[in-house]
C-alpha cells in the first residue's frame, strides 16, 4: 500500500472498491463502486459489527475500459461528504499506475507530456482534485481472482453497460421509424395534393 493526498491520522476510515468496463462493439460502458465502512452497526446475536456499505452504478455511451476505470473511482470518491482515509481497491493497473508515477509528472509538466496531450486529461484532472482531499492507499486484486467486493463491482459495471446498451438500441430503433416516417411525408403530401387537384377539377367541371 502506497500513501498519496492528505494525511487524516486516526480519521474515518473505508474501502473503496471500484471496477468499469467497455463492451468492445459499440464502445458502451459501465462503472460501479462499492464503499466499505467496517464500524458499522454491532450484530445484534454475535455482537460482530456489521459494515455499512454503499454503492453505485452506471452506464456509459462511448468510452474505453480505462476511461471507466477512472471513471468508477472519480464516482466512489466523491460518494464521501468528509475528508477520509481510503484503502482504494481495484483490479486496473492503470489506475494505480497513473496516480503513483504519472500524474506527479504530468502536473509537473502542466499536464502535458513530451508528445502532446494526455489522454483523459479530465478525468485525471478530477481525480487528482479528490486525491487532495481524501487520504488514499492502494491495493490492485487481479481480475476475476475471487474478491467478493472485486466481483460484485464487476457484475454490476457489466450489467450497466448491458442496460445501457440496450436503451441505445431502443433509441436508435426509435430514431430510425421517426426517420422512416419522415421519408414518407413527401409521398403523403404528393398524394394528397394529387387527390385534391382531382376533386378540385372534377368539381369544375
Amino acid at each position: 500500500m502506497v500513501l498519496y493526498g492528505r494525511h487524516l491520522g486516526n480519521g474515518p476510515s473505508v474501502y473503496l472498491y471500484t471496477d468499469g468496463c467497455c463492451l468492445p462493439e459499440d464502445r458502451v460502458g459501465g462503472w460501479a463502486f462499492c464503499v466499505l465502512t467496517p464500524n458499522g452497526a454491532k450484530h445484534p446475536h454475535s455482537g460482530d459489527l456489521i459494515p455499512r456499505y454503499q454503492r453505485d452504478w452506471g452506464g456509459l455511451r462511448r468510452t474505453s475500459n480505462n476511461r471507466a476505470e477512472l471513471i468508477a473511482v472519480i464516482r466512489g470518491l466523491k460518494s464521501l461528504t468528509a475528508p477520509t482515509r481510503v484503502d482504494l481497491v481495484t483490479d486496473s493497473m492503470y489506475v494505480i499506475d497513473g496516480i503513483l508515477n504519472r500524474l506527479p509528472k504530468w502536473k509537473l509538466r502542466q499536464w502535458r507530456t513530451s508528445s502532446g496531450s494526455i489522454r483523459n486529461a479530465s478525468l485525471w484532472q478530477q481525480l487528482d482534485a479528490l486525491l487532495e482531499i481524501h487520504a488514499v492507499t492502494y491495493r490492485h486484486v487481479p481480475a476475476h481472482s475471487g474478491n467478493r467486493n472485486n466481483e460484485l463491482c464487476d457484475e454490476r459495471a457489466r450489467n450497466a453497460a448491458l442496460q445501457k446498451q440496450k436503451q441505445l438500441a431502443k433509441k436508435q430503433k426509435q430514431l430510425a421509424k421517426k426517420q422512416k416516417q419522415q421519408a414518407k411525408e413527401p409521398q403523403q403530401l404528393a398524394k394528397k395534393q394529387k387527390q385534391l387537384a382531382k376533386a378540385t377539377k372534377k368539381s369544375a367541371v
